[in-house]
């Protein structure tokens, strides 16, 4: 009876393992075979490209645009499968020279409109795509207020303009990801929570409102 008992232990233990490993596998295919997204360039930018446009266009944060009533974040990815945008958040300010920022993201606590769109697999030559978000407020509601007005503060080293934001999207195997960006015009870099890639959950990504396309 021992004998049975012990031989049932290793199985069940043996098999435990197996259960493991196998999980641990599935996980480890997933992950190759899932998106790899990132950030490859922001710019400020006179219009949108067009959607079928996938050559890279911003190059760099071009600071000295006298009229750029767009901010355009440039996405690639790396990875094997296509991600789905759910939605993101692009929010733009203006600090004094000395201004650092906090340690961990504050964004505003509006819910980010929904917005779904494909980013593809890239390759050679680089295919990105693009989120577009308006130097001022886009919101009808709201006043017009257009950060182009202030563009010779930052020009002339009297302030700093700060992009920041997130774009959340579903990946292959029912999971999602968050990818947080942050730009500075002075160059400095953004504390590393601002830009931390957060690793892929299970389930669907946060909720987002319906509401005006600040791409269109």
């Amino acid at each position: 009876m021992i004998i049975y008992y012990r031989q049932w232990r290793e199985m069940h233990t043996l098999n435990g393992i197996t259960q493991t490993q196998a999980i641990t596998s599935s996980r480890l295919a997933i992950d190759a075979a899932s998106a790899e997204v990132y950030v490859f360039n922001p710019c400020l930018t006179e219009k949108q490209f067009s959607m079928e446009n996938k050559d890279p266009q911003c190059g760099k944060m071009d600071w000295g645009k006298k009229k750029a009533p767009y901010v355009a974040i440039e996405f690639e990815n790396f990875g094997q499968r296509t991600a789905i945008t759910k939605s993101f958040k692009v929010e733009k300010h203006l600090f004094d020279q000395d201004y650092r920022l906090p340690d961990s993201p504050n964004y505003s606590t509006t819910m980010p409109p929904c917005y779904q769109a494909a980013i593809r697999p890239s390759g050679s030559p680089v295919r990105v795509e693009r989120i577009y978000a308006y130097t001022y407020d886009a919101d009808p509601k709201s006043p017009r207020y257009d950060l182009t007005k202030e563009i010779s503060s930052f020009q002339e080293g009297g302030k700093v303009l700060y992009i920041y934001g997130f774009l959340d999207m579903t990946i292959f195997g029912n999971r999602w990801q968050r990818l947080p960006f942050c730009f500075a015009s002075n160059h400095v870099p953004c504390p590393d929570a601002w830009t931390h890639r957060s690793e892929p959950q299970d389930g669907t990504p946060p909720k987002c409102q319906e509401s005006y396309n600040a791409h269109k």
